[in-house]
């Protein structure tokens, strides 16, 4: 009778190890996910940043919307600083872009990396600045030429392009800067060849997939190939002055996104470009 009860003593006590080394591994493996799958918060700085409403990363934002606040931009010049804009991927060969070299541009294309590295070359996207090299690449730096600046991709006057560090050792270094210049341009485009000057690259850990135009660069290229440009815009954040009141951009801004802080104002409204309320403005400060 003793052994009975020390025995089934003994089986409690199994079990409850059990379950308390099951419990602590499950208690584990939550912390573990909380900790290393947590999205670190970005900081802005004063700026405005424009989001969607239903969460998604990319805006995915037609054309429309940055047209119109890149023409309205001079009217609230005291409270804005810079706008930054990054547009979409577009993939090189699937939206019909094709890219090459301009006075015998490359050399070594023999060797046995050249079409990895040269065809890896997937995407083409328009940048104002450098911040989208870099969230997008991860540990990434971008280094520019002597004579350019990141200041020049907003110059509307001509195109610039930054590409893989990865593509310099098949870019002829016997050419001077104004003569390392790559071609883009759309395969519906029988005569049109945009030159784009070299102004830059950017080393990364990750994949040396992307060639980054100017902004104006990439939107003269996919609207002389009459591509549809509804979900053209990626990010856009603009960036403001110090100690101004931003009463009036507010005002602005809220004709065409809601206000995140007050959604429910919006809902079932359109804004003035008779579009549901699908993109949200939110006003990060230091």
């Amino acid at each position: 009778m003793g052994k009975d009860i020390k025995e089934k003593k003994n089986l409690w006590i199994l079990v409850v190890c059990i379950i308390t080394v099951a419990i602590a591994a499950t208690v584990l493996v939550v912390f573990r996910e909380k900790l290393f799958n947590k999205k670190e918060e970005v900081n802005y700085g004063n700026a405005i940043a424009i989001e969607r409403i239903d969460g998604q990363d990319s805006l995915r934002m037609p054309y429309k919307y940055i047209d119109k606040i890149l023409m309205d931009k001079l009217l609230f010049q005291e409270e804005i600083e810079l706008i930054s804009i990054s547009s979409v991927n577009f993939e090189v060969s699937e939206e019909g872009i094709r890219w090459g070299m301009s006075n015998n541009g490359l050399v070594n294309t023999g060797d046995k990396d050249a079409l990895k590295i040269l065809g890896g070359i997937k995407y083409c996207k328009g940048i104002t600045d450098t911040s989208s090299i870099i969230n997008e690449k991860g540990n990434s730096s971008v280094i520019f030429y002597e004579g350019y600046s990141e200041q020049i991709l907003t110059d509307s006057s001509n195109d610039y392009v930054i590409i893989p560090s990865s593509m310099i050792r098949y870019i002829n270094d016997e050419l001077t800067s104004e003569e390392k210049v790559m071609t883009l341009r759309h395969s519906s485009e029988s005569n049109s060849i945009g030159q784009y000057k070299i102004i830059g690259e950017y080393t990364t850990k990750d994949e040396y997939d992307t060639i980054y135009v100017s902004y104006s660069s990439m939107v003269k290229l996919l609207k002389a190939a009459k591509i549809e440009m509804s979900e053209y815009v990626d990010t856009l954040l603009i960036i403001l002055n110090e100690g101004k009141d931003y009463t009036k951009l507010i005002e602005y801004l809220e004709e065409y996104f809601a206000d995140a802080d007050s959604l429910e104002k919006y809902e079932g409204k359109i804004n003035m470009f008779d579009d549901p309320y699908i993109y949200q403005f939110v006003h990060y400060s230091k």
